[in-house]
């Protein structure tokens, strides 16, 4: 057999062997794409849930501070106070629905000016994470105390009551 067909055999085994590694790595490329990509998405989700609760820990605080501040006006006006912890949070995109937060009010009773009057807003996130691996809710309480000034009318409003 003349040396050129050997070489040519040869050459045809070497690129068919090539050929066939490409073809099983290729297999297993994509095997391990899928599993990081899996990781890489779960952490992803991750993030955005790390986020989303770090933005509704902000928002509750808000919503207490600002029903402490009318509270600390008008302390007995207790569904004024809820309402205005309400709509600080649902302008800043967070549902203080009633089956997922709890908003109480704190004070003595009697209340005299100068005693101390505290909000505290309850709420339970639901994450993203949570629903796929069957994590539970998460739960946030963020609690503000501000001082009674003494009841406060403002204009046009009845003060018989």
């Amino acid at each position: 057999m003349p040396k050129n067909k050997e070489r040519m055999r040869s050459h045809d085994f070497i690129k068919r062997r090539w050929l066939y590694g490409l073809t099983r790595e290729r297999g297993s490329n994509v095997v391990e794409m899928a599993l990081v990509l899996f990781v890489i998405v779960l952490l992803l989700i991750a993030v955005a849930d790390i986020g989303r609760a770090f933005h509704s820990y902000v928002v509750i605080t808000n919503a207490a501070r600002e029903a402490a501040r009318l509270a600390s006006r008008l302390p007995d006006k207790d569904d004024e106070i809820r309402a205005a912890a309400i709509q600080e949070a649902t302008n800043s995109g967070v549902d203080l629905s009633q089956d997922n937060a709890h908003i109480a009010i704190g004070r003595p009773e009697p209340w005299h000016s100068g005693d101390p009057i505290s909000v505290t807003v309850a709420y339970t996130l639901s994450t993203f994470l949570g629903r796929l691996v069957g994590l539970p809710e998460l739960p946030m309480r963020s609690t503000t105390e501000m001082v009674i000034f003494g009841y406060i009318w403002f204009e046009g409003e009845d003060t018989d009551g």
